[in-house]
């Protein structure tokens, strides 16, 4: 476990007012027993544990929901939605439960599931805006953007939207100009594994193509599910379609692995790594992107991030090879 320096500790200390004192006010009202109880289950190393461990504790002082919340998501920092989703859905805060079985997949269930997908007061999200520098097809420096916005539906539903943004101009002449999005459905109501579906899309003025669209289904499972450290890997079939600049279009069935990686230092500081790979009859595709985190406010997050994207077959002047490294800050809302 790294330690941090005394320098950081001084700079996340006037940077982090307003963390440290809902943590400090979170544990200052939590019982000692309570964070206990809350310790035990977490060296269990009992996910499902720690769930009913906030469960038993609230079920008697309900009107610790706030900060028994807040030091469960200190604790264990890796499932802190998961927490929120689960008390959100005690039966000490909700009038009446659904008669709905919740362990069986029920083709019936799915609307009602998602009968308030419009209500976006019940999605969380982030804005993110900084700088990027990137090599391959471009060099050029370029104004980053990024909007991510999830939802969790019944405790077994999944939904989010990422799209990132790159633009630069040189001397009055546009030199980078990309766009990425993905839309992910998760469904994860069985142990380590869940059902995906996903579809990506990708832009870029200056890579040959005019556009690529990627379209997947398939299984996962959680290989560690651990207060400090979450990786899951997943794959299955899809199609890919690829428009040439001036060109036809390439369509192919592929098959995706994916994975996904991430380490808390602490519940404030963590590094992850998302890789997506594609194999299709014409062409590899291979995208990673490493990046580190830091809170420095409940809200506001620093992120430092590397990404990579291979292609096996590419049009003729362009290279197989690209990079974008970008410095942003991260607003959660």
């Amino acid at each position: 476990m790294l330690k941090p320096s005394p320098l950081i500790f001084a700079t996340t200390l006037f940077l982090s007012p307003m963390a440290l004192s809902s943590t400090a006010f979170a544990q200052s009202t939590v019982a000692p027993n309570e964070q206990q109880m809350l310790q035990t289950a977490l060296n269990s190393g009992d996910k499902q544990r720690f769930l009913s461990t906030i469960d038993l504790i609230l079920s008697s002082f309900p009107e610790k929901r706030q900060e028994v919340g807040d030091y469960a998501k200190n604790l264990y920092p890796s499932i802190a939605d998961e927490i929120d989703a689960f008390i959100a859905n005690l039966a000490v805060y909700k009038e009446a439960k659904t008669d709905t079985p919740q362990n069986n997949f029920q083709i019936g269930s799915v609307v009602s599931d998602h009968a308030d997908f419009l209500n976006f007061d019940k999605w969380k999200g982030s804005a993110e805006l900084g700088f990027s520098t990137t090599s391959g097809d471009t060099d050029a420096q370029a104004l980053a953007a990024g909007f991510e916005i999830t939802r969790d539906f019944n405790s077994a539903w999944e939904h989010s939207l990422n799209i990132d943004l790159d633009f630069a101009r040189a001397n009055g002449t546009q030199n980078k100009e990309r766009a990425v999005g993905d839309y992910q459905v998760f469904y994860r109501n069985w142990d380590r594994g869940y059902a995906f579906g996903k579809v990506r899309g990708e832009y870029d003025k200056f890579s040959g193509f005019d556009y690529r669209f990627t379209e997947s289904i398939g299984l996962g499972y959680t290989v560690f599910d651990q207060p400090d450290l979450k990786w899951s890997i997943e794959g299955g079939p899809g199609l890919r379609q690829n428009k040439l600049e001036n060109g036809p279009t390439e369509s192919d069935v592929v098959a995706t692995l994916n994975s996904n990686v991430r380490y808390w230092f602490k519940p404030d500081m963590n590094i992850g790594n998302d890789t997506e790979s594609t194999f299709g009859s014409n062409r590899i595709t291979i995208n990673t992107t490493t990046d580190f985190r830091t809170k420095f406010s409940s809200a506001l997050t620093a992120r430092f991030s590397l990404e990579l994207s291979y292609d096996s077959k590419v049009p003729l002047g362009t290279s197989k090879l690209d990079t974008i490294t970008r410095a942003s800050i991260i607003y959660d809302f």
